[in-house]
């Protein structure tokens, strides 16, 4: 007995191993949507308060336009280099796999993408 408490080699282990993650997103979610939902229900304070609010709001978005500009073009030529860099790797069975290096890079976009959206709202 090795120890290991399921076989990695078994058809179902990458199901397995997802598991903790998919059961902490979902605690994640779950978070969110409960502190949202507490945030959302305070009131937004006086006349002066919601000024001043709406002062800094205007203040962040014109930051993330700025920011997402920048960070369009750095992600831009990661994804080149990625791409760039892996052109033609070699797969297990010693081909050389010329789409390779889009396939790896295509999640940078996906991942930039997904977290401009978690930033903007």
């Amino acid at each position: 007995m090795t120890g290991a408490v399921f076989d990695l080699n078994d058809d179902n282990a990458h199901v397995i191993t997802a598991l903790p993650a998919i059961g902490c997103a979902l605690i994640g979610l779950v978070t969110m949507i409960v502190f949202t939902q507490i945030v959302e229900g305070k009131s937004e304070g006086t006349d002066k308060m919601k000024d001043l609010a709406a002062k800094i709001h205007k203040g962040a978005v014109d930051f993330l336009v700025t920011e997402y500009k920048f960070l369009a073009g750095f992600v831009v030529c990661i994804f080149t280099g990625v791409s760039c860099m892996l052109i033609g790797a070699k797969d297990s069975s010693g081909e050389a796999n010329n789409a390779f290096g889009v396939y790896t890079a295509i999640p940078v976009l996906i991942g930039a993408t997904l977290s401009a959206f978690a930033g903007w709202r």
